[in-house]
């Protein structure tokens, strides 16, 4: 079996989600069909797809987990269109202080 490619240092394609919802918006999954596309030209690809989630009153666990949320969600997209769930690896990191767009998934492309 071929080695997957290393994911970093790649294009970052940004999908914006509404105050804490986790629904992916009709654009947003518009916008997952130039990748979908890349993915099925190359199977050997991989991704990257991290969500991040504003600040949820004292609770940075729960802006982590609506950021997990999100990532869930754009990885289920994916899934459903084909593509293989252990090509797509998801994180949802602290989102950094300050941030103006914070309710967003990041999907890192090689």
């Amino acid at each position: 079996m071929a080695a997957l490619p290393r994911v970093g240092g790649g294009e970052i394609v940004r999908l914006a989600f509404e105050g804490q919802s986790t629904d992916l918006a009709p654009a947003a999954q518009r916008s997952l069909q130039p990748i979908i596309q890349r993915l099925n030209a190359d199977p050997d690809m991989r991704i990257v797809v991290r969500g991040f989630a504003g600040a949820q009153g004292d609770s940075p666990g729960a802006a982590r987990r609506i950021g997990l949320n999100r990532a869930t969600a754009v990885r289920g997209a994916l899934v459903q269109a084909g593509i293989a769930a252990a090509r797509i690896v998801i994180q949802a990191p602290p989102t950094p202080e300050g941030d103006p767009a914070p309710d967003r998934v990041e999907i890192e492309l090689p």
